[in-house]
């Protein structure tokens, strides 16, 4: 009887020391086979160039009437800018502002920048005093056209225009008193300017 029970503590000890060995082995086995993984979401943006003009504002230095002004007209995705202005007397001024915008996502840089002008006579008269063009600024001794940043400063090339960025520019026009009185215009005059910025990828 004895012996039986004794075989019997050995089967329950035996059976006891089984089953905390699965545990154990299950803990181990728990504390190592963890899995290890990253998971991310990578989304690229659609490239795109786009450099325009924005916010054309005629600044308080005109001093022209309205009927005087052609505004500011905006074509060609906003790419082109057109106006006019009739200057009919000495300290007439005509000036506005305009935003050059890099909406794109590229940075972008000026590779060339030039201003032309044109000139007609009414009375298809010789020019009296033919103005000269430097850099973006046209001058007579009665005309002065200039084309800079709104601070003042020379728009030129390598200027950079960062994506998302904009430059504002300065667009005036003058009616000078010259030196000599006799050089004033005999009859109306036309000029037509045109100023080209051309802009590139920053690489």
């Amino acid at each position: 009887m004895k012996n039986m029970q004794n075989k019997r503590f050995m089967q329950n000890v035996t059976i006891i020391t089984l089953g905390v060995l699965i545990c154990c082995l299950s803990v181990v086995y728990a504390i190592y086979g963890t899995d290890v993984s990253v998971t991310g979401t990578v989304k690229v943006e659609e490239a795109n160039w786009d450099i325009h003009f924005e916010n054309v504002i005629q600044t308080n230095k005109t001093n022209i009437e309205s009927t005087k002004i052609t505004p500011p007209n905006l074509a060609s995705d906003n790419t082109v800018l057109t106006f006019g202005a009739e200057l009919a007397q000495v300290g007439d001024v005509y000036e506005f502002t305009a935003d050059i915008v890099n909406g794109g996502t590229f940075d972008a840089k000026i590779s060339d920048v030039a201003l032309t002008s044109t000139y007609s006579d009414a009375n298809a008269e010789p020019i009296k005093n033919e103005g000269t063009v430097t850099g973006l600024k046209y001058t007579s001794s009665y005309l002065q056209y200039t084309v800079t940043y709104n601070d003042g400063n020379q728009i030129k090339t390598d200027d950079i225009l960062s994506a998302g960025a904009s430059r504002k520019v300065k667009v005036r026009v003058e009616y000078k008193q010259p030196t000599e009185s006799d050089d004033l215009p005999d009859a109306e005059e036309a000029y037509e300017f045109k100023l080209n910025i051309s802009y590139v990828q920053n690489q």
